[in-house]
């Protein structure tokens, strides 16, 4: 019975040194592992700082080396190596008048590709030119049936209007129906505005004088008006009578 008795208390001394000893074990492997962590930020931090002095420094080799080079370097260099700048123009000053355009000895103040520029063209060196616009010869015309004759020359045509077409875009005056081969006149949206009534009603059944080009379009002679000073309505109570001049 004394034996049995010691071995029951023997039995429960081992199992706590059992458990002890894993206590002690588990301390040490979590110490171990602490440690790898603590270890590995250290060396991480280490590395980051590292990398950033490189960085500094490196940054601050390569602002030496441009402010040694823009010592260094000439200023009439710098403005030889700039690219020339084409200057740009504004819509609304090329648009609102494309008749008017500058010239400053004969050339345009725009230099051209492959010109050198000599620096900005000065105002009493700039003159304004204006456009030629035929306008009409009131003593010196030729009828619309013979205006073909003068293809490539600039007359004054006069003739009664009879038919009139606008598309929007242009506007058609014919002195004959039907008008096919015929002369025409062709007036552009252009110079729409510079009448108070649309042109195929200003135009309809009067007698006008017309100043162009004649030229050619699908076997048709036709004068192009773009501007309302080309033609006018002649007054035919002074005109009755009065017999046109061939032109020269």
């Amino acid at each position: 019975m004394a034996a049995r008795r010691h071995r029951k208390r023997v039995a429960p001394s081992g199992r706590s040194h059992r458990l002890l000893i894993s206590l002690v074990l588990v301390w040490a492997l979590g110490l171990s592992f602490v440690g790898i962590v603590v270890g590995f930020v250290i060396a991480r931090k280490s590395t980051t700082r590292e990398q950033r002095r490189a960085t500094v420094q490196r940054l601050a080799e390569e602002e030496k080396r441009r402010d040694a080079d823009a010592a260094t370097t000439r200023p009439d260099r710098i403005e030889s190596e700039l690219p020339f700048q084409m200057p740009t123009l504004q819509p609304e000053r090329v648009t609102a008048n494309p008749d008017v355009f500058l010239a400053a000895n004969g050339r345009s103040p725009i230099p051209q590709p492959d010109e050198a520029f000599e620096g900005p063209i000065r105002m009493e060196d700039v003159e304004i030119t204006t456009a030629h616009v035929p306008e009409p010869v009131v003593d010196k015309w030729v009828s619309w049936e013979d205006a073909g004759k003068y293809a490539g020359r600039e007359i004054t045509v006069k003739g009664r209007v009879v038919e009139t077409r606008n598309t929007g875009e242009v506007c058609f005056l014919n002195f004959v129906t039907p008008w096919q081969g015929t002369f025409y006149v062709i007036i552009f949206n252009d110079a729409f505005d510079s009448w108070d009534e649309p042109p195929e009603e200003v135009f309809r059944d009067r007698t006008i004088l017309v100043a162009g080009t004649v030229k050619r379009y699908k076997d048709r002679p036709q004068i192009k008006v773009r501007d309302a000073r080309q033609i006018v309505i002649v007054d035919e109570s002074l005109e009755r009578g009065a017999e046109g001049a061939s032109a020269e």
